[in-house]
């Protein structure tokens, strides 16, 4: 799966085109954008590739193009169409753009939410 795959459908739930040169915009600020994203959900990330006995990234840089491989879990990718198509909506709607971003929070959470237990150390705050 290619970034331009993400970014199809961001397109698709904005109801728009995939031409370059009508969304030339949204193309200019999608690589940005994707790596805000893989950003924001790269402890979700790490803990779906341990699941799977994937490897995972630890850093994504700031500039992801179109043209290269999705660096996270391909189940993160409908997530992603719906967070970057509710930034590239931020400015001229933000009441699609509130529902995009529902979408993709609720999409994180129920992930999250499917993923299994991990035992963590507990920390003596209280020095007992």
């Amino acid at each position: 799966m290619k970034n331009r795959d993400v970014f199809s459908l961001a397109l698709a739930l904005l109801a728009e085109r995939g031409d370059e040169v009508e969304n030339g915009d949204y193309v200019e600020r999608a690589g940005y954008l994707i790596s805000a994203f893989c950003t924001e959900v790269l402890a979700v990330n790490r803990r779906v590739a341990e699941t799977l006995g994937a490897s995972y990234p630890s850093e994504v840089p700031v500039y992801l193009s179109l043209d290269d491989p999705f660096p996270l879990c391909e189940c993160l990718s409908a997530a992603a169409g719906a967070y970057l198509a509710a930034m590239l909506v931020l400015e001229e709607d933000a009441e699609l753009s509130d529902k995009l971003f529902m979408r993709y929070c609720d999409m994180i959470a129920t992930l999250s939410a499917g993923l299994p237990m991990q035992s963590e150390p507990i920390v003596n705050k209280y020095g007992v």
